[in-house]
């Protein structure tokens, strides 16, 4: 079995660039089958490009832990601590973790490696004062669904969510911390 190795990055520690590439490999596995090509790659250049991953990991609000194997990027998961207008309401006006991203390389998915990085961004959320970790997931993506319910994620609303210029509901799932 490859050896994972998981840590909270920062400027300097891991490269922008290649999380970004690792990000537009793998952000389409969790689209809706309908949802068009070109609204995607939309989506990937305006969201998961080398500046917004060196912003966030330059950004005091943001936790970004990065699985790696063999030396090259295997997984990574992005949240964000403050206050948010989008989150569950059950927590509105309180701090709360944004789980952003949480994404694993093909070959290790159902290794153990995503359970880990959502370890990571929980436990980061909780010693950051965070009332609860949310985030939000495609109504049609089962294979996430599932492992944030094995998880002990509970639905706590929905929201809209642009893809490009795609409008899809995400369910807000979450843990009280």
């Amino acid at each position: 079995m490859t050896e994972v190795s998981i840590t909270r990055a920062k400027t300097g520690d891991v490269s922008a660039t290649e999380l970004a590439a690792f990000a537009a490999r793998t952000f389409p596995d969790a689209c809706p089958p309908s949802l068009p090509a070109g609204e995607i790659e939309a989506f990937i250049g305006a969201n998961l490009s080398p500046a917004e991953f060196e912003r966030h990991l330059a950004a005091a609000e943001s936790a970004v832990f990065v699985a790696e194997a063999a030396g090259a990027v295997a997984g990574y998961a992005l949240s964000v601590h403050g206050v948010h207008d989008a989150g569950p309401t059950e927590w509105a006006g309180e701090r709360t973790a944004y789980l952003s991203k949480l994404y694993v390389d093909r070959e290790l998915r159902g290794a153990g490696v995503a359970g880990r990085l959502l370890a990571a961004a929980v436990e980061a959320a909780r010693t950051e004062g965070c009332a609860a970790i949310w985030l939000g997931v495609n109504s049609e993506n089962a294979r996430a669904r599932a492992f944030y319910a094995r998880s002990g994620m509970r639905v706590a609303g929905q929201r809209r969510f642009a893809v490009g210029s795609v409008e899809c509901v995400d369910d807000l799932l979450a843990i009280p911390l």
